[in-house]
């Protein structure tokens, strides 16, 4: 770097240090002056009581536990927004000028002066170390501000903000309109009387919401969030009454609903009761806080909230979990279980019972089937006699689990697993299913449920169901050559290294280049439909004791290793049994993947083409009478053949004697 840019490098910096050094000193410097105009010298956040006079409005509040209560003219909750925007409000008060008691002497001046003497506003601000006063007296002559002054000061400040103008007009505005202090997020219990019947609901640990009654069992989130979210969002309309004594007046002692929310400690249980409506024509109904004697009303829609029927709060859901979040699934029935697990790359193998890389597709579709799975019907009355309905012992136990799963061999010890919020396990009874229905139940959760039978289908515990289709996987440039035996014959090519092309293995035949690329194309990554049967010791069920067909593939390799495929008979659906040699499975191959695999590897010689005879031309017959001079002899011709169909047809012409006439053509006509 050059010496001159470094130079300007470094005064880049230098200036950048000094204006973030001014410019905090300046802020600082400012937040100072700010502090030194106001009128008071305090903090608000530790303001615990707070006392109004003035001819219009006076009244109490105190704050205890982090809640302000009025005290005077009435005893019941404070908006503590309200009281803090006031308290603000002096805190904050800045003069803009100061008369202090020395000048005010010098020029006769008295606290009537400033209307300080019978002030218009006293605000008494308390806080446990000391109190402030402070007195409100006349506005200025000019300018529209206000002289104040802090009791126990002789000094009148000259105020730039009409603090009249902030303090609330009546009582009932200091009042806390909310039915509910705190925030949804802090309930962990809400009970509700009413009567469309008792409605009971719990939150656990993980968040989700229970309902106790009138049924067991898990509730939609979105749907109490929305109460909940409803009951805090209320507001209290209008003060009606400061006494609780006439409470069939307003159908408060026979309450409509009386609902009731637990959550922190701080709040304790905040119980609301909703009466009758206040009259055919307004919207509102009455209601009171329980602990307060004030009655108040409330719109009407919040009792219609209230009155939700407990039906439309269940969680239709079967697994709560996103497919995302299930890493492990196993499959428990009688002896066989199967484990199956996510593998970091996105797909899936299985573990148990013999470790084989597993079908993701297949498994997949089969996780997205169960956590979109709905439950159809709700069992409620079922009781506790699970035996009955085929729960204990369960037909099949499936487990969805975050990380890997235990087993369970009975009730107890699946509920215990399903009380961790890692893993759902699902009972699936042994009664047959009725209207395509089965029943089953979440260890954990006493409701019996009715699903979809099919879905049940999706999760067999046959362990090959679940095998990733592809029996082979080769490199087609490794492999050298192809055999094919069948009916008694083989044929085989391979692969010359100079050219890699195929060629017969025999050199009275021509291999089939195309056939012999086809046949790589579906070996190097062959795909079964299905597999039918693992550690296989009889296979002439299957007709492969004595195959009908085996294609070898020779690889490229210093122990010149082999692939060879066992053809045997068709299942019912025309596709071929087939088994790897040495493998531990049978399959079934398509039977056009077979006929590709089985195709004839060498060129048919092509037939002689048979030699067609050159047609001769027409030949017609003709008879002549002419006579032919020529020097020596003259002849009668009594026969000819025409050579040619043209227009004027030619002949060769013989003698009566047969001697053939000298060169040339004679005229002939057609033979009637």
């Amino acid at each position: 770097m050059r010496r001159g840019t470094m130079v300007l490098l470094l005064a880049v910096i230098a200036f950048g240090l000094y204006i973030g050094f001014f410019e905090r000193k300046q802020d600082t410097t400012e937040k100072r002056r700010q502090i030194a105009r106001r009128v008071l010298r305090m903090d608000s956040t530790r303001i615990t009581g707070i006392r109004v006079m003035e001819p219009d409005l006076q009244f109490t509040a105190e704050k205890s536990n982090d809640h302000w209560r009025l005290i005077s003219p009435i005893t019941t909750r404070a908006d503590g927004g309200e009281i803090g925007r006031i308290i603000d409000a002096f805190a904050q008060l800045e003069r803009s000028d100061v008369i202090r008691g020395k000048d005010q002497r010098k020029q006769g001046l008295t606290l009537a002066d400033f209307g300080l003497d019978q002030p218009r506003v006293r605000v008494t601000l308390t806080a446990p170390e000391r109190e402030w006063t402070i007195l409100v007296g006349n506005n200025t002559p000019v300018g529209g501000n206000l002289f104040i002054k802090e009791a126990g000061d002789s000094s009148v400040f000259i105020a730039s903000t009409n603090l009249i103008a902030d303090l609330p007009a009546a009582v009932n505005t200091l009042r806390d309109h909310r039915l509910f202090r705190g925030t949804p997020s802090d309930v962990t219990r809400l009970d509700a009387r009413r009567g469309e019947g008792p409605l009971n609901l719990a939150r656990a640990e993980s968040g989700t919401w229970k309902m106790q009654q009138p049924w067991s069992g898990r509730t939609t989130l979105g749907a109490v969030q929305n109460l909940l979210d409803r009951l805090f969002a209320s507001r209290i309309e209008d003060f009606i009454a400061e006494s609780f004594d006439a409470a069939s007046l307003y159908g408060l002692d026979e309450p409509a609903v009386q609902v009731s929310l637990l959550g922190d400690r701080k709040y304790g249980e905040q119980t609301l009761l909703i009466g009758k409506p206040v009259d055919q024509n307004t919207n509102q109904v009455y209601a009171t806080l329980s602990g307060e004697s004030t009655v108040f009303t409330v719109n009407h829609a919040l009792l219609s909230a209230l009155m939700v029927k407990a039906e439309s709060l269940r969680d239709r859901r079967l697994l709560t979990r996103l497919p995302r979040d299930i890493n492990f699934i196993r499959v428990e029935e009688n002896e066989r279980a199967i484990l199956l697990s996510r593998t970091g790359s996105g797909g899936w193998e299985i573990l148990e019972p013999i470790r084989h890389q597993a079908d993701a597709g297949r498994v997949e579709g089969a996780l997205a089937e169960w956590t979109g799975a709905s439950i159809e019907k709700f069992l409620d009355t079922a009781g506790t006699n699970y035996a009955d309905w085929g729960i204990e012992p369960p037909a099949r136990r499936i487990t969805f689990s975050h990380s890997a799963p235990a087993s369970a061999t009975n009730e107890a010890s699946a509920t215990k697993l399903a009380t961790l919020d890692d893993e759902a396990i699902v009972l699936l009874s042994t009664r047959p299913p009725t209207n395509k229905l089965v029943v089953v139940k979440l260890a954990g959760e006493e409701t019996l449920y009715k699903i979809d039978a099919a879905l049940s289908d999706t999760l067999p515990t046959f362990a090959l169901w679940y095998r990733n289709p592809e029996v082979l996987t080769l490199d087609p440039a490794t492999i050298r050559s192809i055999t094919i035996s069948q009916g008694g014959n083989e044929e085989s090519v391979l692969r010359e290294s100079a050219t890699n092309e195929f060629r017969a293995a025999s050199s009275t035949n021509t291999a089939d280049a195309k056939t012999a690329a086809e046949i790589l194309g579906v070996i190097s990554a062959l795909r079964a439909v299905a597999f039918v049967a693992d550690t296989v010791t009889d296979l002439r069920p299957y007709g492969l004791d004595e195959p009908l067909a085996q294609l070898t593939v020779g690889l490229q390799g210093g122990g010149a290793p082999t692939r060879t495929l066992l053809f045997g008979n068709e299942d019912a659906a025309g596709n071929s049994y087939a088994i790897l040699r040495g493998g531990d499975a049978v399959f079934t191959l398509s039977s056009g993947t077979r006929d590709k695999l089985l195709a004839t590897l060498y060129k048919l010689a092509k037939p002689k083409e048979p030699q067609v005879a050159t047609p001769s031309p027409p030949q017609r017959r003709c008879r002549t009478r002419q006579r032919i001079n020529r020097p020596g002899r003259v002849a009668i011709v009594s026969f000819a053949v025409c050579t040619n169909a043209d227009v004027a047809p030619r002949c060769w012409g013989f003698s009566s004697s047969r001697r053939l006439l000298r060169s040339g053509w004679l005229a002939c006509r057609e033979r009637s």
